[in-house]
């Protein structure tokens, strides 16, 4: 579309609210997943209503976010456009997006904690200690290195 269409011009004033002017004017591309935000305002409703928690774990950023779309085939990263039903496509998840559903609901009760990085979140969960007692079991020096590369890579940030 040359300009706004009717859902643009609710979703992306919405979307662009509280974030700073120097990355909101540095913007080509803004990716928004209405859907998304409606399952938040149905989640925060609920834990309103009912209490308890929830926890969102995907690969993203706090946005906002652009051009993220993707296709993956055999763990390598392909072309889009290329052999269309032959890969699978993603796209990074707009933490940003989410935390603003929740910090928009006033008085609620709901509050938002992240986005948190894999690697805190896989050392606040305990994996150096997890890591040390694998290699208690480990027989061979081959298996130790192997098990710390594994570590290694969910760790390093690098992926």
């Amino acid at each position: 579309s040359p300009g706004l269409t009717p859902a643009g011009a609710l979703m992306v004033p919405r979307r662009l609210e509280g974030v700073d002017a120097s990355r909101r004017d540095g913007l080509r591309q803004l990716e928004i997943s209405p859907r998304s935000l409606a399952i938040w305002e149905r989640i925060a409703a609920r834990l309103e209503e009912h209490g308890g928690a929830a926890i969102a774990i995907d690969y993203g950023e706090e946005g906002p976010l652009g051009d993220t779309l993707q296709a993956i085939r055999d763990h390598e990263f392909v072309d889009v456009l290329t052999d269309p039903g032959r890969a699978d496509l993603s796209a990074y998840v707009d933490f940003g997006a989410m935390r603003r559903v929740i910090e928009t609901r006033k008085n609620s009760g709901v509050e938002c904690y992240g986005p948190v990085t894999q690697r805190d979140l896989l050392f606040g969960l305990g994996i150096g200690q997890w890591l040390e007692k694998m290699v208690e079991k480990c027989a061979t020096e081959k298996e130790v290195d192997k098990l710390i590369a594994g570590c290694e890579r969910l760790v390093s940030g690098e992926q």
